[in-house]
């Protein structure tokens, strides 16, 4: 590379004789770990000779290794204690490559007809690094409290990551540079600091850790005097002569990053999100809109759940950003003060974020599928509940390690009714990919016990629910007798075999549609068949309902998997000791209660359209004399459930105190996230109600 900078041009075939590898580039012969600032390099260098095509096939194999590196978060950097050196080369890389493409069409066409990947990977690899460059950025202009050396690798990271077509849109569209702010005080705190320009601190690593004033005053010089991005679709020198022009047809949709910009507005109103500074929450905006590509790919390549016509999915512009606003609000709280910059890597993020897609399509599924079509079909009877059940109970006997297979109730013989055959495939399916998923075999006998447990429950708990919403529609609605509930239930499926998925019409029933339904002036009061209360019912079946509980073992066994520093993959919150595990289980009940609550809170008007049980129908809402007036009544009723989810919020808040003596400061900050996360979506829910739904009837 100094040789071609002096004018001199040299090959590379003996370089890669040398030190090619089947998946990277080796620093040495016999490396055991590879560098990832070696491999930056080794891409800079192959993108400057004259023809880079030739190189093609190792500029991708790069390329891909870098990318997969920042995506798992497994830089282990072997020269440098700062990642702001490594993430300085990796910019520099990325922006000679996207360079090098606008200025040679057919190097493009080759790298991405390779790895067509890669249009995604280094997006959100270098959004990755600039929400940890600009959230570890001190008031005063400065990177790593004060250091100028430091300092300069920020400034000049920001600067090529200037040159990235995204970043370009992302610094235009806002009317804020906020990177080009960035620079500047950046800029300014070293001009102010010169006398700290050949103080080399001890950054760099050999056997020991070494100082290099030359290095280190190199650095300074080449920061003060880079070209500062004016985002007008080119990046100008100073003397306003054009440095580099971006290509249009690789930024990212218009309409698709308008509809993420509308969530982010919805975000930017709640609690949660009133102090994340602006500029990460734009990152988070364009990391969303990358993530939303995948997670649509991803839906049509797990083929789970059919699709459902009549459904809003407007929650899947949020399901990205949600992770990744979240993950920017950690990266500001910790800042500067971790070598890792806190934060998630974008492994962790994109399973969470698939997860929770999954989660609300079973959610969807359960309400049509099971609830509206199955029970709905045989008025919630006795007999329709337990078939669900046992199908439910079915899908987990592949996991259960006794083996034991409890007799069907259909006989010996498989003698299901198809729709609950499909019902069961449907689940099935749903409950592999958890149960299944790398980071969960990886983990301890007893966490992956403790998730399967989770999981059933909250499937359980969809039954339950479903259950109720049809006992309280029709209490409210056709005032069924004991004697007409039980005629509606299931027939034998055996004296039925041409057709089991099918009633005789005697015995077919359907809710009617709440919305045909005459609506009543008082709120409707749901009487459980059992002796739940609200408080019974919120802790149980509804908070199960959330998925909360079981969304959060899958996350740690997610951590415990790809953490960069656990040697051991079976360390896993749950199976710490008594103490943690009690305290971490005490903290999610208590979300999945303040979730479910705030849910409810801003969803009233859609569940009483529905025909859903919400909150505000328990009796301990209308216990007192009221008013007469529908109206009055609501917003009292909404005024108390508020009331009881703070309550319920102050004993997240302990819980979460007791768990911070508990675990270290790093594993705390990723159930933060989690916490934060979840909080999130019932402070949506507050603001505006974005949940999916359902046409009955």
């Amino acid at each position: 590379m100094a040789l071609r900078h002096l004018g001199t041009k040299v090959g590379v075939e003996s370089l890669i004789r040398a030190f090619e590898a089947k998946d990277h580039f080796r620093t040495y012969e016999g490396e055991r770990n590879p560098s990832i600032s070696a491999n930056c390099n080794v891409l800079t260098c192959l993108l400057m000779m004259d023809d880079p095509t030739v190189y093609v096939q190792q500029i991708v194999k790069t390329a891909k290794f870098l990318c997969e590196q920042v995506h798992t978060d497994s830089v282990r950097e072997k020269w440098h204690i700062n990642e702001l050196y490594w993430m300085m080369l990796l910019s520099q890389s990325f922006a000679t490559l996207f360079d090098c493409m606008s200025a040679n069409p057919s190097l493009e066409a080759s790298i991405f007809q390779l790895a067509p990947e890669l249009q995604e990977q280094i997006p959100m690899a270098s959004l990755h690094v600039l929400t940890k460059v600009l959230g570890s950025q001190d008031l005063d202009g400065s990177w790593a409290n004060g250091i100028a050396e430091v300092t300069a690798y920020g400034i000049l990271t920001l600067s090529w990551l200037s040159h990235l077509p995204w970043i370009q849109q992302l610094g235009r569209m806002h009317g804020v540079n906020f990177i080009t702010a960035s620079i500047e005080t950046g800029k300014a705190f070293l001009e102010a600091h010169k006398q700290d320009w050949k103080k080399g601190q001890y950054l760099w690593i050999e056997k020991v850790t070494y100082a290099s004033p030359v290095l280190c005053e190199a650095y300074c010089l080449a920061a003060a005097v880079v070209p500062v991005p004016d985002f007008t679709g080119s990046t100008v020198d100073a003397d306003g002569q054009v440095v580099q022009s971006t290509k249009a047809s690789l930024f990212v949709s218009e309409g698709l990053l308008r509809d993420v910009l509308k969530a982010g507005q919805l975000i930017s109103l709640t609690p949660l999100f009133r102090t994340l500074a602006p500029q990460l929450l734009r990152v988070a905006e364009m990391q969303a809109c990358y993530a939303l590509g995948f997670l649509q790919r991803k839906r049509e390549e797990l083929e789970i759940f059919p699709t459902i016509g009549g459904g809003d999915e407007k929650y899947m512009n949020f399901i990205p950003l949600t992770w990744t606003a979240s993950n920017a609000l950690r990266v500001q709280a910790i800042g500067g003060h971790s070598h890792s910059g806190g934060g998630l890597s974008n492994y962790v993020l994109q399973e969470m974020m698939i997860l929770s897609m999954l989660n609300y399509q079973v959610d969807e599924y359960m309400e049509t599928a099971v609830e509206r079509d199955f029970l709905g079909f045989y008025s919630g009877s006795r007999g329709s509940l337990e078939a669900v059940r046992e199908v439910v109970g079915q899908v987990f006997e592949e996991f259960d390690p006794s083996g034991s297979r409890r007799r069907s109730i259909w006989g010996d013989a498989d003698h299901t009714p198809t729709n609950l055959k499909e019902i069961r495939a449907t689940l099935s399916h749903y409950v592999r990919h958890i149960l299944l998923h790398p980071a969960v075999r990886g983990a301890p006998a007893s966490v992956q016990a403790r998730l399967a447990k989770e999981v059933q429950t909250f499937l359980l708990a969809h039954v339950q629910h479903a259950a109720d919403n049809i006992r309280f529609a029709a209490s409210n609605q056709l005032n069924i007798t004991p004697r007409e509930e039980e005629e509606t239930g299931l027939p034998s499926p055996i004296s039925e075999p041409s057709d089991p998925s099918s009633p005789p019409p005697s015995k077919r029933r359907r809710l009617s549609s709440s919305a045909s339904l005459k609506t009543q002036e008082q709120p409707k009061i749901f009487s459980p068949a059992d002796s739940r209360t609200f408080y019974s019912w919120v802790r149980t079946t509804s908070a199960d309902h959330t998925s909360c509980t079981f969304s959060f073992t899958f996350y740690t066994c997610l951590l415990s998997h790809s953490h960069p520093y656990n040697s051991n993959k079976t360390e896993n919150l749950f199976n710490k000791d008594a103490k943690t595990s009690y305290v971490a289980e005490a903290m999610v009940r208590s979300l999945a209660s303040l979730c479910r609550m705030y849910n409810d809170y801003g969803s009233i008007a859609r569940d009483a359209g529905e025909g859903n049980l919400n909150s505000v129908n328990f009796q301990e809402f209308h216990s007192t004399t009221g008013s007469g007036d529908a109206g009055e009544e609501e917003r009292k009723a909404k005024e108390e459930l508020m009331w009881i989810a703070e309550y319920e919020r102050r004993g997240l808040e302990r819980a979460m105190g007791e768990l911070e003596c508990l675990v270290e400061t790093e594993e705390m900050e990723d159930v933060k996230l989690f916490v934060d996360v979840t909080d999130l979506y019932g402070q949506i829910y507050v603001v505006r109600d974005i949940g999916v739904g359902v046409k009955r009837g």
